[in-house]
């Protein structure tokens, strides 16, 4: 209850953290999360953190099952990061190709 008052009072509607419930439901069945340890306590789910506003979507993957939310994993973020990085120390931005693919890269070995 703590932290459902303190959302209210930050100016979240309580239609607005119901529909977060109610996809994060959806998503918690389709998943196998029910029942299970993986199921976010209220608290949390209320928190300051806000996972009732993410959307909570289930994409089919084929055999492997639906799609987790659009979160990714501390892995995913520091390979996003480091990545990002290196497109950054490489002077790449998001309209030139891919600087080791490239037809003018001059094949200069780039030590790191």
């Amino acid at each position: 209850m703590k932290a459902w008052n303190a959302r209210l009072k930050e100016g979240r509607m309580a239609e607005e953290i119901i529909a977060g419930v109610s996809r994060y439901r959806m998503w918690c069945e389709k998943t196998g999360k029910i029942n299970t340890e993986m199921v976010k306590q209220a608290a949390t789910f209320f928190g300051p953190d806000m996972p009732f506003l993410e959307a909570w979507d289930v994409s089919p993957l084929g055999r492997n099952g639906p799609e987790t939310p659009k979160r990714m994993t501390f892995g995913e973020m520091r390979d996003e990061r480091n990545s990002q990085a290196m497109r950054e120390f490489l002077g790449e931005t998001e309209d030139m190709k891919d600087p080791f693919f490239a037809e003018e890269w001059n094949g200069e070995t780039i030590n790191l």
